[in-house]
């Protein structure tokens, strides 16, 4: 039984939004269908929505389905009256477009909300993951998807008509004190998040010298390292000429 949105939309929390097609159809498999979808959502935002109580921090958009992340203030409802003129105007727009009636979304959009900053992060991970894992690109990041995702926009500051609508949440902007440090440190989170679905080999298992965990492999290289300094250290003094 889906619950009623103010029984899980509580104040302050995060929030994700599945909206799913009905059949699981691939409505939006083109990109004009996905730019539609997402125009449909930041024009409604923007006009209706910015000094409503909620922010959208990001989105990924597949071929029958669509992923937003992002927080409430004190009050649910301006999101739910979001969502249901957003997704009104796309599903109205598209059986015109297609001459087809009935359901365009397969039931209301599915929430799951949270008040810990570390499932917002998981969560916008995996979204950001999801194109991959459906094997469509080989990273989150990839040009292909740069407009159906805010994958690129949180790991290399690129803009684009639809990112006017995201918020940059305060743990994305704890991760350093430079847009350049935050978007390095999003990168790396990335890359870890790819290392550990099994998407990407670990660089520590594949290269180098030394395999195991983070303290020791750091200790090791380093004892490599001051041998190495002073083994040049002591090449160098060989080769000086005798001034005396």
């Amino acid at each position: 039984m889906r619950l009623a949105r103010h029984l899980v939309l509580k104040p302050y929390s995060f929030f994700h939004m599945q909206w799913r097609a009905h059949n699981r159809e691939f409505i939006m498999q083109s990109h004009t269908e996905k730019l539609r979808y997402l125009r449909a959502v930041r024009d409604d935002y923007l006009k209706k929505c910015k000094s409503e109580p909620f922010k959208l921090h990001g989105y990924t958009l597949m071929s029958n389905h669509a992923h937003v992340n992002g927080q409430l203030n004190d009050d649910h409802k301006p999101y739910s009256d979001h969502m249901r003129r957003a997704h009104s105007r796309f599903g109205q727009a598209y059986n015109k477009r297609h001459h087809r009636l009935g359901k365009v979304a397969h039931d209301r959009p599915k929430i799951k909300a949270s008040h810990e900053e570390a499932y917002a992060i998981q969560v916008m991970l995996y979204d950001h993951f999801n194109p991959v894992r459906a094997k469509l690109i080989p990273d989150p990041t990839h040009i292909k998807w740069r407009l159906f995702s805010s994958a690129r926009y949180l790991a290399y500051g690129e803009k684009n008509e639809f990112t006017s609508m995201v918020t940059l949440p305060d743990w994305y902007l704890r991760l350093g004190k430079t847009a350049g440090q935050r978007r390095r440190r999003y990168r790396q989170m990335l890359d870890r998040f790819m290392i550990d679905k099994g998407f990407k080999p670990d660089p520590k298992k594949t290269s180098g010298n030394f395999i195991g965990g983070d303290l020791w492999v750091e200790a090791m290289r380093n004892q490599v390292r001051e041998w190495l300094r002073d083994k040049q250290k002591s090449s160098s003094e060989e080769q000086s000429p005798d001034t005396s």
